[in-house]
């Protein structure tokens, strides 16, 4: 009886941990790039030799290249988890060093109408935590920013790690609702999405200066009773930090508006006074001949504009 309770134990065990992996895929290997293909950002962009490697462990960017690396798989209703690290910077002129950190969900192979991108919600890392469709066209890109980049809000501090250390990113995709998390830190959440289906792929930009960035640990899974618990925590505290923002915002634009009219005042009484003065010199004598060769304090002009002793004893 006892062996076969111990039996028994053993296999709920080993079939919990079977189903556990079971909800777990990893999208990278360790070892190489299968299940990887590398597309350049244009057809005509110099082709360069191994701009993605594996090695020990992590696959790396050599920084070399501009375009994305996509997996072969499409997920949808899932949580994605990964660590980077990147040797990238954005500071001083804005040129990037390698990477700018940045991942897409969703994503489609074939490139969108603009920004030479894939067909997909791009995460940034190194923002962090902004997003943005992809999938759009110009009109929208130009004329309705906000139905494509949706900012990060600033309440995260110090969220991001410094340069060369590992951060970790985990997403949420629940149906058209994506919540975005780094270093256990709610950074975003964005609903509706314009796609809830697609691969995974990474960014790749070649910066002023190539440097790699690493990635390891790229794991998707599906969505877990804690999952839904994290997320609605993050909704909660969004709430919070929306009504914090609209606060600022509204303090923003009465100041805006109270300098504004002050402005307009200022303007009306320069105005006002500009319109006293010249009717005040309208009234002015002016004689039609003048003689140019005459003493300065005959000329007939008003005697506020003599400065002599003797010109204010005529006057």
């Amino acid at each position: 009886m006892c062996f076969l309770m111990r039996f028994g134990l053993v296999v709920a065990f080993l079939l919990t941990l079977a189903t556990a992996q079971a909800e777990e895929t990893k999208l990278f290997n360790g070892k190489d790039l299968d299940g990887w293909t590398f597309h350049p950002q244009s057809d005509d962009q110099p082709e360069v030799e191994q701009p993605w490697i594996a090695q020990h462990g992590m696959l790396i960017s050599r920084g070399v290249a501009s375009g994305f690396l996509i997996h072969k798989d499409d997920f949808e209703n899932y949580v994605l988890t990964l660590e980077v690290r990147t040797m990238s910077t954005e500071e001083g002129n804005g040129l990037a060093i390698g990477s700018l950190g940045s991942v897409f969900i969703n994503a489609s192979p074939e490139k969108a109408e603009v920004a030479l991108m894939p067909k997909a919600i791009e995460i940034s890392i190194s923002g962090p935590g902004d997003v943005f469709f992809r999938d759009i066209d110009v009109d929208t890109l130009f004329n309705h920013k906000d139905k494509w980049l949706f900012s990060a809000p600033d309440f995260p501090e110090d969220v991001d790690r410094e340069m060369g250390e590992w951060n970790q990113l985990k997403v949420i995709c629940n149906g058209k609702r994506l919540t975005v998390f780094l270093n256990d830190r709610v950074v975003n959440q964005v609903e509706p999405m314009n796609r809830t289906k697609g691969a995974f792929a990474i960014k790749a930009d070649r910066g002023a200066f190539a440097a790699p960035t690493f990635y390891r640990n790229i794991v998707i899974r599906e969505i877990r009773e804690a999952d839904l618990k994290a997320e609605k925590q993050a909704q909660q505290e969004f709430a919070k930090v929306k009504i914090e923002i609209a606060q600022h915002q509204a303090a923003e634009d009465a100041r805006r508006a109270k300098e504004k009219r002050m402005r307009v005042e200022a303007e009306q009484k320069q105005q006002q006074r500009q319109q006293e003065l010249a009717k005040e010199w309208t009234n002015v004598p002016v004689a039609k001949d003048v003689k140019f060769t005459a003493d300065v304090r005959q000329l007939p002009y008003p005697c506020l504009l003599y400065t002599s002793d003797a010109a204010d004893e005529d006057c």
